[in-house]
């Protein structure tokens, strides 16, 4: 049975179908549950023909190699294949730091993630992707280097190509880092001074973490009118006519309803109701009008 399955496989996408991603990674799924960890690869590579640029295809036939446990060069060279065939810029930035994360957290090589890192960065100095992911990769060392991390902002800061608002937006995140992890308050203050150079104001994040902005848009907001009028909803419908007297549809303030009607005294029986109607027979009367009882015999 699994000779059909793979044959049927192989028929579909080398010939019908062979613009369907999907049907290429089941059919590399198969081969890897089946044991034949070749020919899972082979089916990814034969995918990769076809669709060249597909980032999933070449994922996974990474996360193939890197679970047969096969040589790390093997690795690195599907890495750098994605890297090399990648149709846009963005699309190498991706592999790249999947590669750099590669070698951080598999094999903890932080040296080896960063020159990775540093290759993508000469290609573009700019890149606001790389440049984080760089910062990232001191950020995620145990215990956290304080020092290592503010040198690579301030590395990052002074690179050369970026715009003002990536300038902005790094100086704002060197500032949350001190905030959280300085250790020497005259480093917060130069990283302040420096940002209000650059803008002109004071730092956005120390006003988010002060709660600043929030009051500052809760003043903003226009206070509510008190209720003066009925709203429009209660009188578009017409006044109806109700069992009760009162017209519906009008709110209790301009209708309101009547008082009860005032109940009569009525010396005998129940108030409010006339005695002939409501009246308990006398005592005296009471069984005159039922016939006699006949006893009968058995």
């Amino acid at each position: 049975m699994t000779e059909y399955i793979r044959y049927a496989y192989q028929r579909v996408c080398s010939y019908h179908l062979t613009n369907k991603t999907g049907l290429h990674l089941d059919w590399a799924a198969f081969e890897e549950e089946t044991g034949d960890m070749a020919g899972a690869i082979q089916a990814l590579q034969n995918a990769l023909k076809h669709q060249p640029n597909k980032a999933i295809l070449s994922l996974r036939q990474i996360g193939v190699l890197r679970r047969l446990q096969t040589d790390p060069a093997q690795i690195e060279n599907a890495f750098d294949s994605a890297v090399q065939t990648a149709s846009e810029a963005s699309l190498g930035e991706f592999f790249l730091i999947k590669q750099a994360r590669y070698h951080l957290k598999v094999k903890n090589n932080k040296g080896k993630a960063m020159e990775v890192l540093r290759t993508g960065l000469k290609r573009d100095p700019a890149s606001s992707a790389l440049l984080y992911a760089l910062i990232d990769c001191e950020l995620q060392q145990l215990p956290l280097d304080v020092t290592a991390v503010l040198r690579i902002f301030d590395e990052v800061t002074v690179t050369e190509g970026l715009s003002h608002d990536q300038k902005v937006d790094f100086l704002e995140r060197k500032i949350l880092f001190l905030e959280d992890f300085g250790s020497d308050v005259r480093e917060l203050r130069a990283a302040h001074h420096q940002y209000y150079e650059l803008t002109g104001q004071a730092p956005r994040g120390r006003k988010r973490a002060f709660g600043e902005d929030e009051d500052e848009a809760m003043d903003q907001v226009p206070a509510k009118k008190p209720f003066e009028n009925p709203p429009p909803s209660l009188l578009s419908t017409p006044p109806m006519a109700n069992p009760y007297g009162v017209p519906m549809g009008v709110p209790p303030a301009v209708n309101a309803w009547p008082a009860p009607p005032q109940m009569m005294a009525s010396p005998v029986g129940f108030p409010g109701y006339p005695p002939q109607a409501m009246a308990w027979p006398a005592a005296a009367s009471y069984g005159q009008t039922w016939p006699p009882y006949q006893a009968t015999s058995t």
